[in-house]
Formats: C-alpha cells, structure tokens, sequence
C-alpha cells in the first residue's frame, strides 16, 4: 500500500492550507493509499545552528523530533509539503524543517539519500489575488524535494484566502486538491 505524508506548515487546524490538505489526503485515501498528516507546529523542531556537524556524520547533532520527521518522509510513497504564505514566504515553523534538511548533503554538496522515488507536491495558500505573491514560497517548498533528488513536483496554489475557511466558497480549487491527491497515489 502507497503511503502518502501530508506536512502543514500552518498552525491555523481547520485553516484553508488544512483544509486542502484534507482534500489531498481523500484523493489518495481513495486510490488506496494510506494518509498520514503531521502538524509542523505540533513538533519540537529546533533551528539549524550551522555547526556542520552533518557534514562529517551521517545525522544532525540536535536532539528533536526531526529525525522522527526525515525517517517519516524517506518512508513515504509521496509526501505534500504545504504552507500558508506569511509576509510573502513560508510560515516560521515551515521554514526551520526546510533549514534542517541541510543534514541531507555531505561536505562535498552530494546527497545522503535517494528519494527520487518519492512523489512530490507543494501547496501554498494566500491572502494575496496575485499568483505572483506566493512564488517565493513554492521555490522555498522545492527544496524538499531537491535535497530528495526528486526533480518533478506537482504543484497547487490557492489565492484570494484570507479568511479562516473561505476555501471552502472557492470553485475549482478543492477538486484540484482532490486530484492531486489521487495523482499522488497512483
């Protein structure tokens, strides 16, 4: 059975990102893959301090719940990163996970890990009308993904979502997270 790891990079349960997520996780769920959806905010992830320790060993030296987090990742069919855009970019709590991934690349910039057999998908949500506005977002979401050696990544951008909810009103964009779900599990 695929399994598919659902990250929310929102704090905000039953915000628009979650909500989405939600719809991605019934997709796969109904092409039989099981969902497994994770809270950032509810982890005790500390910030990377640079001391490049990883470089020369095969694990960080911070004690936390991201090795719980990578070991859940790596063993993942397909995993969705998801994060409300704040101030233009991902939220604080996305952003110190995507800071730790750093652990993944050797001293000498290869990587640790081979998972390009794990799909992909980012999913920003904003209050913004623009689809420029969360672009910075979606490049800091790949990042995932590069450090995983996976170059193809689906993609689902939801704009005009301010209020808590408002998703909900959207035509369209729930049954594109939807399919993205089932894209994922196939």
């Amino acid at each position: 059975m695929k399994k598919v790891l659902s990250l929310c990079g929102s704090a905000r349960k039953g915000g628009n990102t979650d909500l989405l997520l939600r719809e991605v996780a019934r997709g796969a769920e109904e092409m039989g893959a099981s969902v497994e959806t994770i809270f950032l905010s509810d982890l005790a992830i500390k910030p990377c301090t640079g001391c490049t320790h990883c470089k020369s060993h095969e694990e960080c030296i911070i004690q936390d719940d991201m090795p719980m987090l990578l070991d859940e990742v790596l063993h993942s069919s397909a995993v969705v990163l998801a994060s409300p855009v704040y101030m233009g970019q991902v939220t604080g709590q996305t952003k110190i996970f995507i800071d730790r991934l750093y652990q993944l690349r050797r001293g000498d910039r290869s990587l640790k890990v081979d998972g390009s057999n794990i799909r992909g998908a980012v999913v920003a949500t904003c209050g913004a009308p623009s689809h420029e506005h969360p672009q910075s977002a979606l490049s800091t979401l790949r990042v995932l993904f590069r450090f995983l050696n996976q170059p193809k990544v689906l993609e689902l951008v939801g704009t005009s979502l301010g209020p808590k909810g408002i998703v909900q009103e959207r035509t369209g964009l729930l049954e594109e997270a939807y399919d993205l779900g089932q894209r994922l599990a196939t």
